[in-house]
């Protein structure tokens, strides 16, 4: 199949597995922000980022290198899949033994046991995502993923909604979402049946997927410091109820994740092919030039409307999480295209450049939310969180034309970001002009973006070519 047409397939395929039940997630937002007050969300939200923090270290983010592995057909998959599970395994038992410490620290609330099965869930759920992803079956991992989502959903009304169990209810919620959704992957395909012993595996396959992980860890803890860190500042510096409207101020930029997170996993499977050669820089040019103008304009549209968005999803009390929710939309523009950048690296298996970029940009978070939260609170978190976005995707962008040089159109972008910048400006201001002229400035971030993505780029992505 030509490999634009396997791209846009896989990426219809995985929009399918994610973004109906993520709507309907957000949907529920009302109803989970009007039943939990902002000091529970907050605890809630920083049990999930203590989880987010503790497993790549724990598991080695093995979910990464069971895709890509997985996609190198010099591999035996099922071997892929066994060291998976097996330090996933590991993994879980580590965080056992750490749990107690955890639990004292007030980062794991009042259920460790419950935190740990949401631990040792989610990490496995996501090497079984990666095993589907990486023996190309995109079509049963969409069928995962709709069917994952909709069960922790569910069970999330049920248990924090219906039975009020709070924080407990989300986290049970979330752990039995995911073993159900194993249990009809295993009726399907019988992926256990592919589960060898760990220690008949040659070690010659251990040391290959650890020399692609390791470097991986830090990279790991770096993101999660840029993506996180200010929730802890936020905490020790202002109070956990602020950390519960913040944490709101997240969940609506997420569509943009959403949506970048399923291109991303589209693009893993073709970005690896003939990578390297004349055919494959054209095509991650193309492929970058299509998602930046798609994230652009994604995120001036919803930082028009950020307002209306919050009045209609966020309860009273987490009103103001609409303001910082602009500065983040930006963010995570730079913060998709960083992933991109990365799988020019990961395709290559130079995975060790990935970590500087991350960590340069974790330091310089760390520094910019001390300054930042002492003199605007949430919204200087905001703004960090968007700054060291920005310096992964720089360096990244300048540091990996040593491996391929891609066709960017800086004038574009450049001109794209200053009105965002604008734009974002004005909606702070509240005034009664604010909104048209955000929505002009959206018009020409239309104008700029709109003719190359929609008639020229997003045409030759879907066009059919000579096949691969």
């Amino acid at each position: 199949m030509n490999r634009y047409k396997k791209l846009s397939l896989d990426i219809v395929l995985i929009t399918i597995g994610q973004t109906s039940t993520k709507l309907i997630s957000l949907l529920l937002l009302p109803l989970f922000t009007g039943v939990l007050s902002t000091k529970e969300y907050g605890v809630y939200d920083l049990v999930i980022t203590t989880v987010s923090l503790l497993s790549p270290v724990m598991t080695m983010v093995v979910f990464e290198a069971v895709i890509r592995f997985c996609l190198d057909r010099q591999y035996d998959s099922s071997q892929i899949l066994s060291i998976g599970v097996a330090f996933t395994l590991a993994g879980s038992l580590a965080f056992s033994v750490a749990a107690p410490l955890l639990a004292r620290l007030g980062l794991t609330g009042d259920h460790p046991l419950l935190v740990i099965a949401y631990f040792f869930a989610v990490n496995m759920h996501n090497v079984i995502g990666s095993y589907l992803k990486g023996t190309d079956r995109v079509k049963l991992y969409s069928v995962f993923g709709v069917l994952s989502s909709a069960l922790v959903i569910s069970l999330n009304l049920l248990f924090v909604a219906v039975m009020r169990l709070g924080a407990a209810g989300f986290l049970l919620g979330g752990t039995l979402g995911c073993f159900l959704s194993w249990c009809v992957v295993q009726a399907k395909c019988n992926f256990l049946r592919s589960v060898v012993n760990p220690f008949k595996i040659e070690k010659e396959v251990y040391k290959a997927v650890t020399a692609y992980t390791l470097p991986m860890i830090p990279n790991s803890i770096s993101w999660w410091v840029s993506n996180s860190s200010d929730k802890f500042m936020l905490k020790i510096m202002v109070s956990v109820s602020c950390v519960g409207v913040y944490s709101v101020a997240y969940k609506v930029p997420t569509l943009i994740t959403v949506i970048s997170s399923i291109f991303i996993s589209a693009w893993q499977i073709s970005a690896v092919k003939d990578f390297g050669s004349k055919e494959s820089v054209d095509f991650f040019s193309s492929v970058y030039r299509v998602f930046s103008s798609f994230n652009i304009v994604l995120a001036s549209a919803l930082i028009c409307f950020s307002k209306i968005i919050g009045t209609l999803l966020y309860s009273r009390d987490f009103f103001g999480a609409w303001k910082p929710s602009m500065i983040i939309f930006f963010a995570y523009v730079f913060n998709s295209m960083s992933v991109m950048l990365g799988s020019v690296y990961t395709s290559a298996k130079q995975t060790k450049p990935i970590f500087y970029s991350t960590a340069a940009a974790a330091v310089s978070n760390i520094v910019m939310n001390y300054f930042f939260i002492r003199s605007m609170g949430m919204h200087g978190a905001a703004i960090a969180t968007c700054a060291s976005y920005m310096l992964i995707w720089l360096i990244r962008l300048i540091d990996s034309r040593r491996i391929m040089v891609l066709s960017v159109d800086y004038l574009r972008d450049i001109i794209s970001y200053a009105l965002i910048m604008v734009q974002i400006a004005l909606m702070y201001l509240e005034t009664s002009f604010s909104v048209h002229a955000a929505v002009i400035i959206l018009g020409a971030v239309l104008a700029i973006n709109g003719r190359k993505l929609l008639n020229r780029e997003m045409l030759r992505l879907l066009k059919t070519k000579r096949e691969a």
